[in-house]
């Protein structure tokens, strides 16, 4: 499931740009092919750290917050993508860029959570978690030191 489409990202830079970042000088329309590669990466890295907490990919149809959150997320990184395919990157495409990764970083982290996305069950490696029923210890461990 796609968090956002070619479209947005076009939309984000204007068409002359995406032109520009994504064909020879002498073109006017955007090649589609480096956008979907540009728009992909950018959610398999958003997928990269979401998938320490969450489901992958997230289910947007569940929450048009978190759908929201992230299609601006993939479109920052991707047009930071695109944008260095001719570089310099200008400072606000950096910066969007740096705050959507920290923010990926703090979901991955525990420090924010992602609105409605489905929780990762706990580790299952070690195996079912026991718990002790009953009554308490009659004796312990130091009363029978020495026997």
């Amino acid at each position: 499931m796609a968090y956002a489409i070619n479209q947005d990202v076009i939309d984000r830079l204007g068409t002359a740009l995406a032109a520009q970042l994504t064909t020879p000088a002498s073109s006017t329309v955007p090649d589609q092919n480096q956008i979907t590669i540009a728009r992909e990466g950018a959610e398999g890295l958003i997928n990269s750290y979401l998938a320490r907490r969450y489901a992958t990919p997230v289910d947007i149809t569940l929450d048009a917050g978190a759908a929201a959150l992230l299609k601006a997320a993939t479109i920052d990184v991707a047009e930071f993508r695109l944008r260095e395919r001719r570089p310099p990157v200008p400072d606000d495409v950096t910066q969007r860029f740096d705050r959507t990764v920290e923010w990926l970083r703090e979901i991955a982290e525990g420090k924010a959570n992602m609105p409605s996305a489905v929780e990762l069950p706990g580790p299952t490696s070690e195996g079912p978690v026991g718990q002790a029923q009953g009554d308490p210890r009659v004796f312990t461990r130091d009363q029978l030191k020495g026997l």
